[in-house]
């Protein structure tokens, strides 16, 4: 490879980059206690049917044990 070909973008990319000691503000306030409302805890590992499914589709029944 030709390392003088990508040193040009090397250096543009890095010139873009802003300072890391400047912390990015956050419009959000910081909750460390309190999870995103957005997520759910995780329920049971069970599977279960999709709601359009009819209850006695073979796809959601035990299979035979041989």
């Amino acid at each position: 490879m030709q390392d003088s070909a990508f040193e040009g973008v090397k250096e543009t990319i890095m010139a873009t980059q802003p300072p890391l000691e400047q912390p990015t503000p956050s419009s959000q306030p910081v909750q460390p206690d309190a999870p995103p409302p957005e997520i759910t805890p995780p329920g049971p590992d069970i599977d279960q049917p999709s709601p359009g499914m009819p209850a006695g589709d073979p796809g959601t029944q035990q299979p035979a044990e041989i």
